[in-house]
């Protein structure tokens, strides 16, 4: 069964893009899933970067990137193949180049703080109340 990625990135106090989709690519675990996520989140950071400069709005150097999969996190900033990552297609690995050049920093945080769920999981009333609330706090 293929993935649901979802991710969101907050400027200003207030999430300004966001997406989830289903991914094209079978996973074949979940570190997989969630590393072809960050792909796709990087993807989009290096677009928003552009806009908010080109804007002339200041950016900070290294953007803060939550992720609640440590796996995940250390196929990003462990570079080589181990068997975790052998399966995964080379496409994804710009998450890499940007843990490595600084642009983005992986910060694992508990998946009952992951307020990217509300895009990508049935949740309960009092869950979905404190995903809007950690979405809206910052």
């Amino acid at each position: 069964m293929k993935s649901t990625s979802g991710y969101f990135l907050s400027f200003c106090g207030g999430p300004v893009l966001w997406g989830a989709h289903k991914q094209k690519v079978l996973a074949m675990s979940i570190a997989e899933a969630e590393y072809m996520s960050l792909s796709r989140l990087g993807r989009d950071i290096i677009y928003a970067k552009q806009l908010v400069t080109e804007m002339g709005f200041p950016v900070e150097s290294v953007i803060p990137v939550h992720e609640d999969c440590k796996p995940a996190i250390n196929i990003a900033e462990n570079p080589g193949f181990s068997n975790r990552s052998k399966s995964i297609r080379l496409t994804y690995h710009n998450v890499r180049d940007l843990v490595a050049d600084g642009v983005i920093k992986l910060i694992h945080i508990s998946g009952d703080s992951q307020p990217a769920d509300i895009l990508t999981k049935p949740l309960s009333g009092p869950q979905t109340a404190s995903c809007c609330r950690i979405l809206f706090s910052k």
